[in-house]
């Protein structure tokens, strides 16, 4: 349906700038951790290089790990929103093109009756794709929450 192509820009092309400013504030708080220690005159040792290092390296791991698990949950859910959405486009074209039909014959309420049902699966299924949604674009917060309260509970008393 039309609805492909506006999920693909407003979905995929209009996060581009944000992935990429994103990925560049990555970079350059990679380029510090590295600089800092030269423009300082110390070394830099295995063990502050992990420490430095590791939480930049984990969060994106842990973050991979998480949207692969919860791939096929969210397709699942997203067809099954599509899914109810067509059946209910479908309906309307239908009663429309049969006007005549459900007119002359006194269906009017039983065509109505139909649509309802079909609003009522399509809202349930938005709803249950909107509470995946909200939790896939959540565990980034409540990742980084924890990661870092683990930070300062082990590294923080150093």
């Amino acid at each position: 349906m039309t609805r492909d192509a506006s999920d693909l820009a407003s979905m995929a092309f209009m996060k581009m700038p944000t992935l990429f400013s994103s990925f560049m504030r990555l970079t350059m708080l990679l380029l510090y951790q590295v600089a800092m220690p030269i423009a300082l005159g110390k070394s830099l040792t295995i063990t502050q290089a992990l420490v430095r290092f590791g939480p930049a390296f984990a969060f994106p791991m842990v973050l991979i790990s998480f949207l692969r698990y919860r791939t096929k949950t969210t397709e699942k859910a997203l067809e099954a929103q599509h899914s109810a959405q067509n059946a209910m486009v479908q309906h309307v074209k239908m009663a429309i093109a049969n006007f005549e039909i459900v007119r002359d014959y006194r269906k009017r309420g039983a065509t109505i009756e139909q649509f309802e049902e079909k609003i009522r699966a399509f809202n349930g299924r938005f709803a249950h794709t909107a509470a995946i949604n909200v939790n896939n674009n959540k565990f980034a917060a409540w990742c980084t929450l924890g990661l870092t309260s683990i930070w300062i509970q082990i590294l923080g008393c150093s």
